[in-house]
Order: structure tokens, then C-alpha cells, then sequence
């Protein structure tokens, strides 16, 4: 099992040069936090799937380039050249109506976005570790693929519906296993829903 986590990790270094001796900032948190949202306003460009469902089901990374490219890296090794339509399929709404997911086909997709201002940054979107109750509970292959790649960032952002009001306990349960031993940013989303009273 190393093996193959150490030749997944290389492979995506030979297929996608571009993210290396990058600073990799991951974003975790729930479903329907408003990761992707929060990445699409970062980079100026509404590229990834958001919805009021949960939408991101594989890992994501996002980096600075010439022009707009998207690419995703299969189980196999493969590595190919998709649209803003084919991320826009690539979610859980897939699953809902297929009953079948991409997560266990592709491990990654790669963003190349002209409108990241970052040079020495990658971002990395990552699936909601907790599950829809429209999805099924024993197939949460979601919270083991959040984990992996969060734990192996170097910044995590940790969004935050604000409408919780404060972090759950179950988002600090969660931060608590990672055992991240660098630093942890917490963003409360979605504030234009409160008054600066109550935020």
C-alpha cells in the first residue's frame, strides 16, 4: 500500500510538473461549506461546480498558467484533457442520479487557470468529509479521500458555513485526527448572510 501511494504521488508529479515546489494551501471542511465558491471568487473564474447539493467529489488542484487548461489523472496512470462541462459532470449530482461515482476511477484533477494570481501557490479543492444523507452511508469513500490529501498540504484553510454559528464539534474531531502539524486558517462562509452584529 505505500508502494502504490509513493507511485500515485510520483506519477502526479510526471504528469502534472507544474504544481511541484508549489505551496500546496488545501480547503477542507463539510459539505456544502462553500469551498468551491470560495476558490472560484479566489480566482476570479467560475470554474468549479458549486450547488447547494454537494458538488466536488475528487480532489482538485488549481495553479497559476499562460492559459485555462483542465486536465484529470486516472487510476491508470492516465491523464486527459477535459472542459468546464466535463468538472461540471464530474459531482455528486452524477452520483445521485447514476448511482455510480468518478471518484473511484480518476484521482485528481488539475486546473490551470489564467486568472490565479499566484505564482507559489497550488490550491487544492477537497471533497466534504461528511456525507449527504442522499448519499449513501457505507460507500463514504469521500472522508478517507479528504483525509489523504489534506493531510499532506502545507496550509490548510478550514471554511465554515456560517450559518453554524461556530466550528462543530464534529469538524474539530475530524481537524483532530489529520494530526496537521502546520498551520490551520479558518474561514466563516458565506457571511453576507449575516449582520456584522451577529457575524
Amino acid at each position: 500500500n505505500k508502494l502504490f501511494k509513493i507511485r500515485n504521488s510520483i506519477q502526479e508529479l510526471i504528469e502534472f510538473p507544474f504544481i511541484s515546489g508549489k505551496n500546496i494551501v488545501a480547503i477542507g471542511g463539510g459539505f456544502s461549506a462553500g469551498k468551491s465558491a470560495f476558490i472560484n471568487s479566489i480566482i476570479g473564474e467560475e470554474i468549479l461546480p458549486t450547488d447547494t447539493r454537494p458538488t466536488t467529489s475528487i480532489p482538485t488542484y488549481i495553479s497559476k498558467a499562460e492559459e485555462t487548461k483542465i486536465y484529470t489523472l486516472n487510476n491508470y496512470g492516465s491523464k486527459a484533457e477535459i472542459d468546464i462541462e466535463g468538472v461540471q459532470a464530474i459531482s455528486h449530482m452524477f452520483y445521485e442520479k447514476y448511482s455510480m461515482s468518478f471518484a473511484h476511477i480518476i484521482n485528481n484533477i488539475v486546473l490551470q487557470s489564467k486568472t490565479m494570481e499566484y505564482d507559489k501557490i497550488s490550491f487544492l479543492d477537497t471533497p466534504g468529509y461528511t456525507k449527504s444523507d442522499k448519499l449513501k452511508k457505507e460507500d463514504n469513500t469521500d472522508e478517507t479521500i479528504a483525509r489523504k490529501h489534506l493531510a499532506n498540504a502545507d496550509y490548510l484553510l478550514w471554511v465554515i458555513d456560517i450559518e453554524k454559528g461556530t466550528i462543530p464539534q464534529q469538524d474539530i474531531e475530524f481537524i483532530s485526527k489529520l494530526n496537521f502539524n502546520k498551520p490551520i486558517f479558518f474561514i466563516f462562509n458565506k457571511a453576507d448572510k449575516k449582520i456584522q452584529s451577529d457575524i
